[in-house]
């Protein structure tokens, strides 16, 4: 099943539909969580499973720049698949580093374009500081498609709980 969700979010990206793919890769640590972690709470399955298998490699020692936590990958999933909304909330957010002013998700073809973040100083009245944050949507799916497909395929004992048939119009099984 796995591998059937991994193929529709290339059908998606292939037919420009962003949004679908993104909303299908975010669910996929749901999944994988599911099979590493049965017991838990899916809160908790899935930002443990993200943090060990993704989070990890986003983040390094003295980090002071926004990164894709699993709290910022979690919440971005909660706000677009409860509410359609594009951001994460800074109140589901642990992190200082990630507690952003200015969030923006955008989709460009180059996969290895991570998006990136920015402090900036205002100078002025105020003398604020800015906090902005840019994802690369289609590098994101990249590595939940691929990280979360590597896990399947070294841990498809775990995966029974989906035991979902998918047949076309001709009752063929598909996956």
């Amino acid at each position: 099943m796995i591998k059937t969700i991994c193929n529709d979010i290339q059908k998606a990206i292939d037919a420009g539909a962003y949004l679908s793919a993104l909303s299908l890769a975010l669910t996929l640590p749901d999944i994988c969580g599911k099979a590493k972690y049965p017991k838990n709470y899916p809160s908790s399955r899935y930002t443990k499973w993200y943090s060990e298998y993704i989070g990890k490699y986003e983040k390094f020692d003295e980090n002071i720049y926004p990164y894709l936590s699993a709290d910022v990958v979690y919440s971005l999933r909660n706000n677009l698949l409860h509410q359609g909304s594009l951001k994460y909330d800074n109140n589901d957010v642990k992190q200082v580093q990630n507690k952003v002013d200015k969030f923006l998700l955008y989709f460009n073809d180059d996969i290895h374009d991570g998006g990136g973040s920015m402090i900036s100083q205002q100078t002025g009245k105020n003398n604020s500081i800015t906090r902005e944050y840019r994802i690369n949507g289609l590098n994101l799916i990249f590595k939940l498609v691929h990280v979360s497909l590597s896990y399947y395929m070294e841990n498809k004992d775990k995966f029974d709980f989906m035991n979902i048939n998918i047949v076309d119009k001709y009752d063929r099984r598909i996956d």
